[in-house]
Order: structure tokens, then C-alpha cells, then sequence
């Protein structure tokens, strides 16, 4: 017992000594496997090993201190740390310093760094350092911009699945930039892209490369609704006011409604000034078919209209004020009864700006208020 005793101190000792086992020792305090969970502790040894050279252990520390576990939050500190592991050829660090410069979190802004960082990440073949590197090229950020280059590693991330750049390469082929224009190419990477699961812009652009038959595929609004939904299914709100859109119309889908309002509305609530304008024209005009019936709903569509409106949606501007104009109609109306011939002028000029269906709407409203009004009761 002795023996075996004086064994596990030996190895105790020579953990504390080890860089690479103050490493591990750090980890499983931090992740509580072997020994009770204490981020404290485990800052501790992953420390010992950090100040040792480790630059696992440096790399690791920095995330500690960018997300406070077990020390206070300290950008600055972060930065220190995951420097000391970049300069070590740590690739993983190297993409966080330069997110860091892009960001200027724990250090000033820089660009032109940023793009430096991505760039040794990237040689190493790290592809989300392929990625930011390409877009970087596209957008002319911290460097000239050079769509040639941003095609060559969008294709480099590309080749290793990933989803972001594989549309981003598609969208490349599509617009012809920094490649000849090539639409079959295009929908091969948004079709790559959109079979990884929940990769929802893909899905979009892959749905609207069917709808509008283009990339060898053919128009298809079965597979456009297929995709539209998948990124719908997703939260995407272009894709759910897409697909509502197939459903109003009844393109790759038995013509619903009630499925058109349900995912116009999902979308509005998402903030998506399109789909807030139609999701109150619905309501403004009402729909009918044979077996289902979306009645109109004014104050339904005054609210969708105004929050379309409020994000400077034109069309919404102008069905407002439409909608504005049957209410003054009803309110002048009705002045007009309690007055003969003091509105007319205005009410006549107004009735000349509108259409049959309008005024229709517009007697409709004086007499619901007139009603309101004989029996004491607050409109508002």
C-alpha cells in the first residue's frame, strides 16, 4: 500500500511540473471529469501551463478571460493570450485575434491586421480563416478588393463543407464575379450548402433558382415551394414570405389563404416589411375561394400596414393613406349629415380621389359608427 501510495505522489508531482498534464489537469477542473468541477482551479493550472509555453494553455486561457470563467471578463487579457498562441502557429487563435482586430475588442480596430491573422489561419487550411479571408477580398476590407481571390477561398472553405461558403461561391458563379458567370455551378454549391441541415440561405437561393427556372434546372414550383419551406422551417423570413407568397398564388401548391396569412404573419412578426404589407392587404381586401374565406379586418391591416410603413415600405405608404382616406370619407360623412352643406365641398373632393369599392367600404364604416355613436358606446 505504501508503494503504490507513494506512486500516485510521484505522479501528482510530476503533473504539477508538466506543462501538457497542467493542461489536462485544468481541462477536467473545468469540465468536472475526475475531480469536482472549479473553474477557479482550473484557471489555476491551465495558467502554469499557459506561462510555460503551451499554447493550447494560452489559447485556452484567453477564451477564459473573453468569457470570464473563473476570472473576471478581460478583453485585453484575452488578447494577451490568445497573441501568444497565434505567434505559435495556433490556427484556432489566429482566427479569434484577427476577429478580434475586425471587432476592435481588447485592442484597436485594425483591418489590415485582421486580414494578416486570417491569412497564416487560413494557409494552415483553417477554413472559417478561409472564409472570413474570402469575404474579406469581396468586400475590400483591409484589402484590395479582388473578387479572384475571394473565389479561391470561398472554394478552399467550400471544399471542406462549409455551408457558408458554398453559397458564397454560388453566389460568386451567379454574379459572374471573380468567375465566368455559370448558373449550373451556382445552384451545384446552393445545393451542397442546402443539404447540410438548417443551412436556411442556401435553401432560399436554391428554392429561388427553381422558381425562376434558372441553372439548368427548369422552373419548377414544387421544388421552389420544397426549399422555401425547408429554410422557412427555420425562422428564414424571406423564405416564410416566399412561400406564402406560392400559397396566395397557388404555384407548387393547392392555392390556401389561411397557409398564406400563417406564414405572412410569422414573417411580419420577423420584421420583414414585405410580408407585413401583404399581410395587411389580406386583411384590407379579403380573400375568398371556393372553400375558405379571409374576411376583411381594418384594423388588422391599418397594424400591418403601419409597420411596413414604418420601415419605409413605399406600397405601404400608399395603401395607407387609402385606407386613411375611407376613414376621413366615413368621418366627414358623417359631419356632413349633423351639418348639411358645410362638408360637402371637401367630402365631393375626396369622393372624387376613390374608387367605387372604397366608398362602398367608406359608407360601410359612417354607418358602424353612426351606430356606435346613437347608443353612447367608445369606438375607440
Amino acid at each position: 500500500m505504501r508503494i503504490i501510495s507513494n506512486l500516485n505522489t510521484l505522479v501528482r508531482k510530476w503533473f504539477r511540473l508538466d506543462a501538457e498534464a497542467q493542461f489536462a489537469l485544468g481541462v477536467e477542473y473545468m469540465h468536472g471529469k475526475g475531480v469536482p468541477q472549479n473553474h477557479r482551479e482550473a484557471v489555476k493550472w491551465v495558467r502554469k501551463a499557459a506561462d510555460q509555453g503551451h499554447a493550447k494553455a494560452q489559447g485556452l486561457l484567453g477564451f477564459m478571460y473573453d468569457q470570464g470563467d473563473g476570472v473576471p471578463q478581460d478583453d485585453r487579457e484575452a488578447v494577451k493570450w490568445y497573441r501568444k498562441a497565434a505567434e505559435q502557429g495556433d490556427a484556432l487563435c489566429q482566427n479569434t485575434l484577427a476577429f478580434k482586430y475586425a471587432e476592435g475588442k481588447g485592442v484597436r480596430q485594425d483591418e489590415r491586421e485582421a486580414v494578416i491573422w486570417y491569412q497564416r489561419a487560413a494557409w494552415q487550411g483553417f477554413f472559417i480563416s478561409q472564409y472570413w479571408l474570402g469575404s474579406r477580398y469581396a468586400e475590400g476590407r483591409g484589402v484590395r478588393r479582388d473578387y479572384r481571390e475571394a473565389v479561391k477561398w470561398y472554394r478552399k472553405a467550400a471544399e471542406q463543407d462549409h455551408a457558408p461558403s458554398q453559397t458564397c461561391l454560388g453566389q460568386m458563379y451567379a454574379a459572374g464575379r471573380g468567375v465566368p458567370q455559370d448558373d449550373r455551378e451556382a445552384v451545384k454549391w446552393y445545393r451542397r450548402a442546402a443539404e447540410q441541415p438548417g443551412y436556411d440561405p442556401s435553401q432560399l437561393l436554391l428554392g429561388t433558382m427553381y422558381a425562376n427556372g434558372r441553372g439548368g434546372v427548369g422552373r419548377d414550383y414544387g421544388e421552389a415551394v420544397k426549399w422555401y419551406r425547408k429554410a422557412a422551417e427555420w425562422s428564414n423570413a424571406e423564405a416564410q414570405h416566399r412561400l406564402a407568397s406560392m400559397y396566395a398564388e397557388g404555384r407548387g401548391v393547392q392555392q390556401d389563404y389561411r397557409e398564406a396569412v400563417k406564414w405572412y404573419r410569422k414573417a411580419a412578426e420577423l420584421e420583414h416589411a414585405g410580408a407585413q404589407y401583404q399581410l395587411g392587404r389580406m386583411y384590407h381586401q379579403g380573400r375568398a375561394s371556393l372553400k375558405q374565406e379571409i374576411s376583411k379586418d381594418y384594423n388588422q391591416a391599418l397594424n400591418w400596414y403601419l409597420k411596413a410603413a414604418k420601415q419605409n415600405h413605399t406600397r405601404a405608404h400608399y395603401s395607407l393613406g387609402r385606407m386613411y382616406a375611407i376613414h376621413a370619407y366615413a368621418w366627414l360623412a358623417l359631419a356632413a349629415e349633423a351639418s348639411p352643406g358645410s362638408h360637402s365641398p371637401t367630402l365631393l373632393g375626396l369622393e372624387s380621389s376613390m374608387t367605387q369599392s372604397e366608398l362602398s367600404d367608406a359608407h360601410r364604416l359612417a354607418a358602424a359608427y353612426r351606430w356606435y355613436i346613437e347608443r353612447g358606446i367608445p369606438i375607440w
